[in-house]
């Protein structure tokens, strides 16, 4: 650790990986005090974890939330491009 002076003002510098940050020390507090105990899904695998990389994955998780068939999509996009 580095101790200085500017202007009358005590510095010091230590490595970024030695500093805890503001959102991990919030994330620790957090954990120890069992705020994330028994929330949905906990010990279950991340859905869809290990499929493929799709880049529009979003828009097919949308899709099967709303029920709308990719036709349904087309045609609705359709016309909002053509009312416009």
């Amino acid at each position: 650790m580095w101790g200085g002076s500017y202007r009358g003002r005590v510095m010091s510098w230590e490595p970024p990986e030695a500093r805890e940050t503001y959102v991990e020390r919030r994330i620790r507090e957090a954990i120890e005090a069992g705020e994330f105990d028994d929330l949905p899904g906990a010990g279950e695998p991340i859905p869809d974890l290990d499929g493929s990389y799709e880049p529009e994955w979003w828009v097919r998780k949308w899709m099967e939330r709303e029920g709308i068939t990719a036709q349904e999509l087309r045609e609705a996009l359709r016309r909002r491009s053509t009312s416009g």
